[in-house]
């Protein structure tokens, strides 16, 4: 076991990539699954609060101890099995997504929802159910999880697996623990958002128990080993990069494109001779402005972009045909269409849009500016006005913004800069009338990023008090002292 109690170094462990910054009296790296439950046991009996931190990439302030002690991962970091048979990965809470995907890829798989960000921790993923480019076609991180193993309050451990059914009498799931005790878990009831959503404690009539810990942002124990479903890579990808001379003829295109989708479970999904993307992502006026700088040969005429790719089994030529036809109805500017199929050249595509972010950070620092982003998503139906809602509020209070991201999810990031009080109350009074207005909708306050300690209110004011009373019940029911990431979710 590693301790540090200095306090510089504890700071790098108190903080994360929001800038929400915390305390705590001494940080804990366990170098083993034993002692880390080890760990949770005896610091539990002295009542300690323990924050359990992945690699810090996460955006609502969830690692970010107010006070107790830190159990940091980052030692559990090994890829323990692989069976390509199965198709089943078995890994440590620390490894990266980065080191799945380049493991993977080595193998000729790979991990469906494909979470943008490499150096986040699997197990940060699975605790805030991370989404990435993918998930359009294959969903959240909550669909390719498997099983999962998890540290409890008395340092036994749980595995859930969804190939195992889990009894329940009517009122609770009912299961045991390695050490052979008996957990019971309430069946929740309420209702949650049927699409991209990541706020709170899922829950769906007749759904398995590990569900409640996916997503749950370590509020119900320590995830110390997770299983993921994997997928053959396909032998062929088509990259777009299609631009428009008109944002209303953007969100067309997406909406048609919405319209045409087929499920990856679907029997002809492999036969499909038409147009079906696995990712959809969209970039504004504003958001190509910034990436002029380094794609000095956009068309200025411009004022939108979506970014595709979709697998092909059979029929090419008649897909990319389709794809072109599509593209003509919606732009005037389909003789500027970038087309990928190498894996260089869809490398080169990926760049395109983690360069955004990065110019976004890029332009925080340079400016000395803080931002403010929005990651709410709308339902079906909604995709115009959740557009034209945040264009709106930025104009309201005359903010610079980007807005950019997951499109075909109905999932977009609207993201305002300030630099002085004023910017400052103008950029939470957008936030808040958005967030206000989204919820109005039936949509989401957060389709990927989670609530952590950063957006309780929000979480409250989508589902009201007696929906997070049940959701304490839960949490209750694995911490009955809330000793485990304190903050996270609720308001004491």
């Amino acid at each position: 076991m590693i301790v540090k109690k200095d306090s510089d170094i504890i700071s790098t462990y108190t903080v994360d990539s929001s800038n929400f910054k915390g305390y705590a009296d001494a940080v804990y790296i366990p170098e083993t699954v034993e002692e880390a439950c080890q760990l949770i046991k005896e610091n539990y009996e002295k009542d300690t609060q323990i924050t359990f931190s992945g690699a810090g990439s996460g955006l609502a302030g969830g690692r970010v101890a107010q006070g107790g002690i830190v159990l940091s991962s980052e030692k559990l970091n090994k890829i323990l099995n692989f069976e390509a048979e199965r198709k089943l990965l078995t890994v440590q809470p620390a490894v990266t997504t980065g080191e799945i995907s380049d493991f993977l890829e080595s193998k000729g798989f790979f991990l469906p929802p494909n979470p943008t960000e490499r150096t986040a921790s699997i197990g940060g993923n699975v605790a805030t159910n991370a989404s990435g480019s993918r998930t359009y076609l294959y969903g959240p991180m909550r669909n390719s999880v498997q099983a999962i193993k998890v540290c409890l309050k008395d340092g036994d451990t749980l595995t859930l697996d969804r190939s195992v059914e889990v009894p329940n009498d009517g009122t609770n799931y009912i299961l045991k623990t390695d050490g052979n005790s008996e957990l019971r878990l309430p069946i929740l009831d309420y209702t949650i958002p049927n699409f991209k959503h990541a706020a709170g404690y899922y829950y769906k009539p007749g759904m398995h128990p590990i569900d409640y810990f996916i997503g749950a942002e370590g509020t119900l124990g320590f995830i110390h080993e997770v299983t993921l479903s994997v997928i053959e890579k396909p032998e062929n990808v088509l990259g777009l990069i299609i631009f428009f001379d008109d944002i209303e003829k953007c969100i067309s295109f997406v909406e048609a494109l919405q319209a045409k989708k087929v499920e990856y479970s679907d029997p002809s999904y492999k036969t499909l001779a038409d147009v079906n993307p696995r990712l959809i992502e969209f970039f504004d006026f504003n958001s190509l402005n910034m990436l002029r700088e380094k794609y000095t040969h956009l068309n200025e005429n411009a004022q939108a972009a979506i970014w595709v790719e979709q697998e092909i089994f059979s029929n090419e030529d008649e897909i990319i045909g389709a794809w072109y036809e599509l593209i003509g109805e919606y732009t005037e500017l389909i003789d500027d269409t970038w087309a990928a199929q190498s894996d260089d050249e869809h490398i080169k595509f990926r760049d395109f849009r983690h360069t955004l972010p990065e110019k976004v950070y890029e332009k925080i620092t340079q400016n000395n500016q803080y931002k403010v982003g929005v990651d709410g998503a709308v339902p079906p139906g909604r995709l115009r006005d959740l557009y034209h809602l945040i264009d709106a509020n930025v104009n309201k209070y005359e903010l610079d913004r980007v807005i950019y991201g997951h499109i075909g999810n109905n999932h977009l990031h609207g993201n305002v800069f300030y630099t002085n009080e004023n910017e400052k109350h103008n950029a939470q009074a957008f936030y808040d009338d958005t967030l206000e207005v989204i919820i109005s909708y039936g949509g989401t306050v957060s389709a990927e990023h989670g609530i952590g300690k950063l957006k309780i209110k929000y979480l409250y004011d989508m589902f009201g008090e007696e929906v997070i009373s049940q959701m304490k019940k839960l949490k209750l029911a694995v911490d009955n002292k809330l000793l485990f990431n304190r903050g996270n979710l609720f308001k004491s």
